[in-house]
């Protein structure tokens, strides 16, 4: 027979009951779901954040491992989803929720004053998390000096890619500027992906800020490519 629903109050005492005889596991690789990091996601996680909850134990190896629905909180609605996937067939950690990108932050425009990359440099520097979450900066990012920063951000597949779009304040400034643009993709699995960046002031001609990179294995990094011309250059 198939369990369709077991009841909160059920979840808690049996909940409580394991804790007595259940240690906690803690490993170096995490995933959505598997909040005592064991590698697994199983009845002990469901332990593991009752506990947390509702006693004050230990909090899940990373707020990431104990969101199992994905809805950006820890709290009782994932033990209830962890139950639902481990005894009724229920949807896997996160698996319902796609990739997602956003501008975060952003400079103004930049005067070169001590900056990491110098203005010939077009780069793109990222820190994955290991588990969904990638923060990348666009460094030296070309756009009007004007500029409403905004981007279209798709991920097809095993390619990500970022139209960064110049929408202008008042119809633009008559200048081009360059500046560093934070964007975050959420819910992106571990993988190898395909990097491509369409450019409003890179000519056809010219090489493409486009590069693969494997999260698993280069977590941090960066790319760069070399620009001579407007708005790059040297200043």
């Amino acid at each position: 027979m198939r369990l369709k629903f077991l009841p909160l109050g059920a979840v808690m005492l049996l909940a409580l009951a394991l804790i007595i005889f259940t240690g906690n596991l803690i490993a170096d690789g995490y995933s959505p779901g598997d909040a005592d990091g064991s590698d697994a996601v199983d009845i002990d996680d469901v332990v593991y954040l009752i506990d947390y909850i509702f006693t004050g134990g230990p909090a899940p190896i990373t707020e990431e491992a104990g969101d199992a629905n994905c809805s950006g909180d820890v709290d009782i609605d994932d033990a209830v989803y962890l139950i639902a996937f481990i005894f009724s067939d229920g949807t896997e950690p996160c698996a319902y929720a796609d990739p997602s990108g956003s501008v975060v932050g952003h400079t103004g425009c930049k005067d070169f004053d001590g900056r990491s990359a110098p203005p010939d440099q077009d780069c793109m520097e990222w820190i994955y998390d290991g588990v969904s979450v990638l923060q990348i900066i666009h460094v030296n990012e070309g756009l009007n000096c004007c500029p409403v920063i905004v981007a279209d951000i798709w991920v097809d597949g095993d390619t990500i890619t970022i139209e960064e779009i110049d929408s202008l304040y008042l119809g633009g400034c008559y200048c081009l500027c360059l500046f560093d643009v934070d964007y975050e993709i959420v819910n992106l699995e571990p993988g190898e992906y395909r990097v491509k960046v369409i450019e409003p002031y890179v000519p056809l001609d010219q090489e493409p800020l486009e590069f693969t990179v494997d999260l698993r294995e280069v977590p941090v990094g960066s790319y760069c490519v070399y620009r001579d011309f407007y708005p790059w250059g040297y200043w």
